[in-house]
């Protein structure tokens, strides 16, 4: 009975011996898989932020665009949306002469209408 005495003590030292590899283990996994969700989360918020900037700037942008539409059209045409005469008076006694085609006073207006759009675009 004396050779048995202490068997269980070997016994249980391997037990917790095997028990503490296993959890270093574990334990691995677990900050591995803490550090793949923390760069996840990283890359995802970066995308967040970069596509959130990107409707911002294209907001902006969309913006600008309008406001420059708008000044071209104003200096263009008039509230009715006839052709602004104080502007283009010159270019129409040309049409009524016979000097220029209704397609000609049409495109010497759309050029205007390009030309004022991208000053303010560019003065912008």
């Amino acid at each position: 009975m004396k050779k048995k005495k202490g068997s269980a003590l070997i016994f249980v030292i391997l037990i917790i011996a095997v028990l503490f590899t296993l959890s270093i283990g574990v334990m691995q996994i677990t900050l591995a898989s803490l550090r793949q969700s923390t760069s996840y989360y990283g890359k995802n918020e970066a995308f967040y932020i970069a596509d959130s900037s990107m409707e911002k700037i294209l907001f902006y942008l969309d913006k600008v665009a309008d406001e420059a539409r708008y000044e071209a059209n104003a200096y263009c045409f008039d509230a009715s949306g006839a052709v602004n005469m104080q502007n283009f008076e010159e270019e129409y006694k040309k049409l009524l002469d016979g000097q220029l085609t209704k397609e000609e006073y049409e495109k010497i207006i759309k050029d205007e209408f390009i030309r004022i759009y991208k000053e303010y675009i560019i003065d912008f």
